[in-house]
């Protein structure tokens, strides 16, 4: 139910629905990691991720007007993100007038490009109207870890076959 007295948001029922779709979401569970020596970027499978460091709940103070959610919009989009976690946030925003509320997507742009991005969205804000929840993949995530990273660097063309690529749309010093 609701976190905060009076709320209309359902924190957990959101909670539960991000962590049953995290599944069509693989880089959203993954973290950089640097191959030695030459210092190159990969993505691996973050074997310690935790969703309370990515999704966030928080309530605007009275009156909770749109120039309040701005200020507030601003503020956190000026905070770094973590890089030694995978690279997003998602912030349930309470407490605005007329009994609203708003959710804050951040991600780093090594993460996607304009139409990755649409799809995360579909993947994450399912348009079927169903309260169902989807259950999460049966099949296990195997982390991927650093050493893992360096061989596929060095043995392969075809990095994304083994769960490591490169960061971003197109390559780059993030």
């Amino acid at each position: 139910g609701p976190v905060h007295p009076g709320s209309a948001v359902d924190f957990e029922r959101i909670s539960a629905h991000l962590l049953s779709r995290l599944h069509l979401l693989r880089r959203w569970r993954q973290r950089l990691a640097f191959v030695p020596q030459s210092g190159s970027a990969v993505w691996v499978d973050d074997d310690a991720f935790d969703l309370d460091h990515h999704l966030r709940h928080v309530a605007l103070p009275s009156p909770g007007d749109d120039d309040t959610l701005a200020e507030f919009v601003g503020r956190v989009l000026t905070l770094r993100i973590e890089r030694s976690r995978p690279l997003w946030e998602l912030w349930v925003v309470e407490g605005l007038s007329g009994n609203r509320f708003a959710l804050i997507l951040k991600v780093h742009h090594a993460m996607t490009d304009g139409m990755a991005g649409l799809g995360m969205l579909d993947a994450l804000l399912q348009a079927d109207p169903s309260p169902t929840i989807i259950a999460a993949a049966a099949e296990p995530i195997i982390p991927m870890r650093h050493r893992d990273a360096r061989r596929s660097l060095s043995t392969s063309k075809d990095e994304s076959d083994r769960g490591a690529s490169r960061p971003g749309p197109r390559s780059g010093t993030i």
